[in-house]
């Protein structure tokens, strides 16, 4: 059996995502391989399409067309690649589809579902389900035709059109969706779009040998110039300069009420530190983590990692965080329940409450030591490469024999 997964790079939070199911893949003994865009990582089993300058900038101009007809985050698929004739995917027994933006047009994933083959599409966010927003912001039209989308302006694709284009392409096929969290499949039961089509959940996972518990931490803590006197708050995010569902702006307020004597705070995932250094007098910026043993490194020197997102699926911080024994706060929403057990492995706050947020830290920067164990032991108990290699085994085998 040969399973291929297709996404449009091999990082980010999708990308690391689908690096990690191909891999729990190839440990159960499934031959697996990620086809992607673009290559970003020295990864070994992926490969791209775009390996030219031609192709890359073929992509580039795609990418702009799709960005033009755009809006914010309402994002439509026009220009894009077909490779439902890649040799690597006539190969495939069954293909797994990932985050495909900017990578596959609607025609394109079109003429994937209509191979006979099995097709897997593991939802890393909404926008499968949505006339093209990844987060709906708790609009819920989703449920009757993303109709009067407050976020759309007037754009040329409104989004409840591009809502029926989606349902057209997938009301033909026989699509098997995955969802990591508890939360997203809920939202596809309710979805107009996907609730015909037939969906299980399976929690992304992680490599526990990868991600440890680092013993020598203040060595650590030294080495990237942090006080090894005060309990460590550390937020943690892609792009948290321009993503607002990323919270930002809870955590900055949150920090407010700790005691400053008590708490250093600690940013990383974007490089304009104007932007954090613009809020707080005394914190480290480390920027943008480009290496795994740095990542690693950097998340064990946490007391407690906050994760204040908006929506949120199934989060790798989280997940890498726990992975590292760090106890987390986050608010009770998307699937953070799914992660998080309240004032186990970390603490469920009430959503937009700045003070309980503050009050998640507090608990767990002084309970870490208490809450170490239990973090990474469930990780390993439920995000292992070989128990979630094995139940998308079960699920490709299952679909191979219909």
């Amino acid at each position: 059996m040969f399973v291929l997964n297709i996404a449009t790079y091999d990082d980010g939070g999708a990308g690391r995502a689908a690096v990690r199911i191909m891999k729990s893949l190839q440990q159960v003994g499934v031959q697996s391989k990620l086809l992607v865009r673009e290559k970003k990582t020295d990864e070994k089993n992926v490969e791209e399409v775009c390996n030219t300058p031609l192709l890359k900038f073929e992509a580039k101009v795609k990418g702009a067309i799709n960005t033009i007809i755009s809006h914010d985050d309402i994002m439509y698929e026009l220009a894009g690649f077909d490779t439902s004739k890649k040799r690597i995917v006539e190969e495939a027994d069954i293909i797994i589809l990932h985050w495909t933006n900017h990578f596959l047009s609607n025609a394109g994933v079109n003429k994937l579902l209509r191979l006979n083959k099995p097709i897997i599409w593991v939802m890393h966010d909404m926008w499968l389900l949505t006339g093209g927003c990844h987060c709906d912001r708790y609009c819920g039209k989703y449920k009757s035709g993303c109709k009067d989308c407050t976020y759309n302006g007037k754009k040329i694709i409104k989004s409840y059109k591009y809502f029926n284009i989606k349902k057209k392409i997938i009301s033909k096929s026989n699509l098997h969706i995955i969802t990591p969290s508890n939360w997203l499949m809920r939202r596809v039961k309710e979805s107009a779009i996907l609730c015909k089509q037939n969906v299980d959940v399976i929690h992304n996972p992680i490599d526990v040998e990868k991600y440890y518990i680092v013993d020598d931490i203040d060595f650590i803590k030294e080495k990237y110039q942090i006080p090894i006197d005060k309990k460590i708050i550390m937020y943690g995010a892609c792009n948290a300069d321009t993503d607002f569902n990323k919270g930002y702006r809870y955590f900055k307020e949150a920090v407010k009420y700790l005691d400053s004597d008590k708490y250093h705070i600690v940013l990383f995932g974007t490089d304009n530190t104007h932007f954090f250094r613009h809020d707080f007098e005394q914190c480290t910026i480390l920027g943008k983590i480009r290496s795994n043993q740095d990542l690693v490194e950097i998340i064990n020197c946490a007391d407690v990692m906050v994760v204040p997102s908006d929506q949120e699926n199934y989060s790798n911080t989280v997940l890498e965080s726990q992975c590292c024994g760090v106890p987390v706060v986050a608010f009770s929403i998307g699937g953070m329940p799914d992660l998080i057990e309240h004032k186990q492995n970390g603490y469920l706050a009430k959503y937009q409450d700045i003070n309980d947020l503050a009050e998640g830290m507090n608990f767990c920067a002084n309970n870490k030591e208490a809450m170490v164990v239990y973090t990474r032991n469930k990780v390993k108990n439920t995000n292992s490469f070989s128990l979630v290699g094995n139940s998308y085994k079960m699920i490709c085998e299952k679909l191979l024999n219909e």
